[in-house]
């Protein structure tokens, strides 16, 4: 079986193209990250009343809303992966 060298990481794969695949991977993996811990880190103290001082709160099942939609928004993003070719 012959193996691709990648020119940029030096790693060898079966497949031409496996490196730059593995990247958007990598890529859209650290972009859903962040989107969801940060989407998340806003929701969660909002629905538990931190704010509550300034007269922001949300009701915990509006935060569940959220944090659900967070969840459609990452797998929407990840799905964009396929759809993107190049």
């Amino acid at each position: 079986m012959k193996r691709y060298k990648c020119p940029k990481c030096g790693m060898e794969y079966n497949r031409p193209g496996t490196c730059i695949i593995l990247k958007r991977q990598l890529k859209k993996m650290v972009q859903n990250l962040f989107w969801a811990t940060g989407y998340n880190a806003i929701a969660i103290p909002l629905a538990a009343g931190v704010l509550i001082n300034y007269g922001i709160l949300i009701s915990p099942s509006v935060g569940a809303a959220f944090m659900s939609l967070s969840t459609v928004i990452v797998a929407i993003n990840a799905r964009l992966l396929r759809v993107k070719k190049g």
